[in-house]
Parts: structure tokens; C-alpha cells; sequence
């Protein structure tokens, strides 16, 4: 690699530079009270660690490592959002293969009000793979997740209320019409094949009563959010799908359109009510759902002198009851390193 590598835009200056940062592999960077938190790319399209890592970087010119946060066995923790100045949200998305067969996947709550020491308060359960690129609007303490639900086929918008932000409350869950399943039931999964799977990648954003959102193989939708819990997609006849703009490879049969209505919500695990796209009601919570963390305090927290390096791990420890709450007893566990800095 060279010493030096040229400037690509004007006005900017490299001030600092830490290479350690998510183990080579970075991912998404959210900066908090003087320190930076980088999500690492891991396995999946790298080769380095699943987790994240904590950087301070009050000196922008030397950016130092103080912690690594890294993931359960089977986990891609590659993103994550800061909540409210003091919460991290970390996904927890399943690896592919043999790998990700045990993985539990959701989102880690983590405490980050002592900077550069994270320490892991929940677990928020969701089904399927987990959230992918997901994220959060911290003016209308909102969360949005992509992620599979019962009753719809590949990831769609997964909309919650965060004004709790360790006990996150689903709105709503909503896909394209034609991403509604027939069977009532869904195929959750990966966008596989990519030629024809229609998903969401990344999260939404709002502006106004609108809601803009951009599918994997279904272009972007503009939707009316005047009522979270009932969105509504304008122009689009029910159970209709527009043609695509790519062709269908030759081989390969072309989706069918499945009859739903746009304003139909999926069946969801938590499900509630909210009046505006700034305003809102406590979800409801049905008996056979398991979303709602419960596990709001920890141990082995991170205590590290400056001149001592060590590992601790905090287990979460916890799983779903049948009640839509989590309890302590089967372990899940995030390693944290403390380094000296």
C-alpha cells in the first residue's frame, strides 16, 4: 500500500487514522460524546471478527482503540445505530450456512453512557434472519427494521417505537402488496435468487406524512405514514403489481402477483396503534409473541484500568418466554475487550 494516497475531494484533510478500527473490515460508524463506534463486516464479506469495535477520538489526530464488542458464535453484527445519545443498537443478523443455525437474532441494547465502555442491557428477539441495514430516527423515536414477518414473503419495514428505547414496541409491519404471501405463512430468507427476489435492504426514511423506501428488485415506493399502523401505498391497485424494469432471465419464471390489499397489515408479533407519523400509543402485546426484552441489568461489566488489558464477557442470557418477555436462563454472550490505552 502506498504512503501516501492522493486527495479525492477538496476541502477535506486527514486528520487521524486508526487501521484497527472493526479489525480492517468497517461497516457503519456512529459517533457519540467523543467516541467513535465501527461495525465490522466480519466473515461475510470479509475476514475478520463479527462484532463492533469503540474508538476515542476526542484527538481526531490520535484516534485510539478502547474497546471490542464481539458477537455470539453464528451472529453478523455488522450495523448499528446510536438511540438517543446513551442506547446502541447493534443488529443481529444470522450467518449463512451451518454457521448461523443456532443464531439469535434481533437487536443487542447496549449502555454506552460511559463511552468506551459498552455494556450489554437487552436483547430485542426478531424472527427469521434478523435486521439487516437498519435504522433510526431519533426526532420521532422511531426504529426501522428489514426484516422477515409471518405472513409476507422476504424482508419488509418493520416500523417501532423507541420513546423506551430498551423496551422497543412494534407499529407496524409492511411490504409491497405483491410481497403479501398466499399461503398466509411467508418465505423468509436472503434475497435468493437475485434476479427475482424483491426485499427490503436498507431502511426507510420519513418526510412529512411520507414514507420513502427502497426495494431490493421493487424500485422505491413513496407511502402515505399519516397512520403508522395503517400505511397506505397511493396509485397501487390491490393485489397488483407493476411491470418491472428488468427482464426475467431466461430459465426462470417471473414472480406471481399475490391479491392483498396495500393497507393490509401482516400479522405481527407485537402490534399497535399510532396516530401520526410524530405521535404515538403503546403497542398492544398478543401472548404468543416473544419481542419484548426483559433483561435490564447486567454483571462482569467492563472495569478496565488504562494500563491493563483484559477480556470480560457479559451474557444476556436471555430467551423468550411464551409471554412476549425474555428471562435469564440460557446463555448469550457478547465478548468485550478492553484495550490500554
Amino acid at each position: 500500500m502506498p504512503d501516501h494516497i492522493a486527495e479525492e475531494a477538496k476541502n477535506f484533510k486527514l486528520l487521524g487514522h486508526d487501521p484497527s478500527a472493526a479489525w480492517g473490515g468497517g461497516s457503519i460508524v456512529e459517533i457519540n460524546k467523543g467516541y467513535a463506534y465501527v461495525g465490522g463486516v466480519g466473515s461475510a464479506s470479509f475476514n475478520g471478527p463479527e462484532g463492533f469495535t469503540v474508538h476515542d477520538v476526542r484527538d481526531p489526530r490520535n484516534p485510539k482503540k478502547v474497546a471490542e464488542v464481539k458477537s455470539p458464535p453464528g451472529v453478523h453484527s455488522h450495523k448499528l445505530r446510536v438511540v438517543d445519545g446513551d442506547i446502541l443498537y447493534v443488529n443481529s443478523e444470522r450467518l449463512g450456512g451451518e454457521k448461523g443455525l443456532n443464531a439469535r437474532t434481533g437487536l443487542f441494547i447496549f449502555d454506552i453512557s460511559k463511552g468506551g465502555e459498552p455494556k450489554q442491557i437487552g436483547f430485542y428477539d426478531t424472527p427469521g434472519t434478523g435486521p439487516h441495514r437498519f435504522g433510526v430516527d431519533n426526532k420521532r423515536k422511531l426504529a426501522f427494521l428489514p426484516n422477515d414477518a409471518p405472513g409476507w414473503n422476504k424482508r419488509v419495514i418493520w416500523t417501532l417505537d423507541i420513546k423506551n428505547p430498551e423496551q422497543p414496541e412494534v407499529i407496524s409491519q409492511w411490504g409491497l402488496p405483491w410481497m403479501k404471501a398466499a399461503d398466509g405463512i411467508g418465505e423468509g430468507g436472503s434475497a435468493q435468487p437475485h434476479e427475482e427476489a424483491v426485499t427490503l435492504h436498507g431502511p426507510p426514511m420519513i418526510r412529512g406524512n411520507r414514507m420513502y423506501a427502497a426495494w431490493w428488485g421493487g424500485g422505491i415506493s413513496v407511502i402515505d405514514c399519516t397512520d403508522l399502523s395503517n400505511m397506505k401505498l397511493p396509485g397501487i391497485s390491490p393485489g397488483r403489481r407493476p411491470s418491472p424494469a428488468r427482464t426475467t432471465p431466461a430459465g426462470r419464471s417471473a414472480i406471481s402477483p399475490t391479491s392483498s390489499s396495500p393497507t393490509r397489515r401482516a400479522p405481527s408479533r407485537n402490534t399497535g396503534t399510532r396516530s401520526s407519523c410524530g405521535s404515538s400509543m403503546r403497542a398492544r402485546r398478543t401472548s404468543s409473541h416473544r419481542l419484548r426484552p426483559s433483561c435490564r441489568t447486567a454483571t462482569n461489566t467492563l472495569t478496565a484500568p488504562a494500563a491493563t488489558a483484559h477480556t470480560t464477557s457479559w451474557s444476556a442470557r436471555s430467551r423468550p418466554t411464551g409471554r412476549g418477555r425474555t428471562s435469564c436462563s440460557s446463555p448469550t454472550s457478547t465478548q468485550v475487550s478492553a484495550r490500554s490505552t
